[in-house]
């Protein structure tokens, strides 16, 4: 499967986009820009990738550490989020061994009471979806 990838440099970005022709421009080379470039080449479709550094992946999945979250600020987003890691867990097996995909949880840290209360709130929450929670206090 080829994708382009065109780096930071905007002169060549013109060369690239001016010389061929995509079904499709990717913006953006980081976890969720590959994984969407993926899917639509295995669409049939030709695919470009913009990245505006020289480093894929060193943007917002680097500033976020490639962190899958389930988002709880509506139904809405953790309905998305939700189905976003299902997603990420049927590609696994197809990821090679470095990729390092570790499903892990996160973990909220209350520094007075007003957060705390965040946290009972978040407990809540995803009980009620199913998502095992568990606060601690020291």
């Amino acid at each position: 499967m080829r994708i382009d990838h065109v780096n930071s440099l905007r002169h060549q970005y013109n060369i690239a986009l001016s010389i061929r022709k995509y079904d499709a421009i990717v913006v953006g080379a980081g976890i969720v820009g590959a994984a969407c470039a993926r899917e639509l080449k295995q669409a049939g479709l030709s695919v470009v990738v913009l990245e505006a550094s020289n480093v894929i992946g060193g943007g917002a999945t680097a500033a976020g550490m490639g962190h899958l979250a389930v988002m709880d600020d509506s139904d809405a987003q953790f309905a998305l989020t939700s189905y976003s890691q299902r997603l990420w867990a049927n590609l696994a097996p197809e990821l090679p061994a470095d990729a390092e995909l570790l499903p892990c949880g996160s973990l909220w840290v209350a520094a007075d009471d007003e957060e705390m209360a965040e946290v009972h709130r978040k407990n809540a929450f995803y009980t009620q979806r199913g998502i095992p929670v568990e606060v601690l206090d020291s």
